[in-house]
């Protein structure tokens, strides 16, 4: 059965409202998504420049942009996350990002842990180029997923949820691949050094920790990794 990109937002609403595990607080994302902000992105687009953050969740990036002196505002499919970054005083809205209009380009359009949840990649990369001014980039950051662990996954569906994060993720991208994506889509990749982006699940049963540990050696020896991509529309 083909899911509809009507079911498929129907679908999306529903997962992600107030109570989802993703709109918790985790400074180790605020970590992070600062350190690469000042480190890689600033360099590309200094601030004050505008900033769009497509699917802004709870508002993390949105407030390290704003902190650090960006015209930022965010969108999401959820009401509940843009709700909550208004709570925290900051510009979001609902809506589809394929079909939403702007009254303006964006200096920057920032896509964190988004990519791999998308049924269209190519066609939100390809709205993200629209919307860009001259001299904007689209940033992304996304797991990465080598041989084995996709391999395994194939082999033993049942881990592909600890592996490949199934089946939130229907995409699954290397440095190659998503390099591929990219460029046929008309951008010039420029990668960057993240690292870890998120806190680690601690906690549950012994066999739960166990299984954490050994998927954990699985994605080292497969050299899993997140992806930092910077990319501008080539010349």
């Amino acid at each position: 059965m083909v899911t509809t990109v009507t079911e498929q937002e129907e679908i999306e609403t529903g997962v992600y409202t107030l109570d989802y595990a993703g709109y918790r607080p985790d400074p180790k994302f605020v970590a992070t998504a600062t350190k690469v902000t000042q480190s890689a992105l600033a360099s590309r687009v200094p601030p004050p420049a505008r900033v769009l953050d497509v699917g802004c969740g709870a508002g993390d990036f949105l407030a390290v942009a704003k902190a650090l002196g960006y015209e930022a505002e965010g969108i999401d499919i959820s009401e509940a996350s843009a709700k909550i970054c208004r709570s925290r005083g900051l510009n979001a809205r609902s809506g589809n990002f394929l079909t939403e209009r702007f009254s303006t380009k964006f200096d920057l359009i920032t896509m964190w842990d988004v990519v791999e949840h998308l049924r269209e990649p190519a066609a939100f990369l390809d709205r993200a180029r629209s919307l860009l001014t001259d001299r904007g980039y689209v940033f992304a950051k996304i797991p990465g997923f080598g041989d084995i662990s996709v391999g395994l996954a194939n082999f033993w569906p049942r881990s592909a949820g600890t592996l490949l994060g199934a089946p939130s993720h229907v995409q699954y991208f290397d440095q190659e691949s998503l390099s591929m994506l990219l460029t046929r889509i008309g951008y010039e990749p420029e990668w960057i050094d993240g690292g870890a982006a998120r806190t680690p699940m601690t906690g549950g049963s012994i066999k739960r920790r166990l299984a954490r540990e050994a998927h954990a050696v699985i994605r080292r020896i497969s050299g899993d990794s997140n992806l930092y991509v910077a990319a501008r529309p080539a010349s």
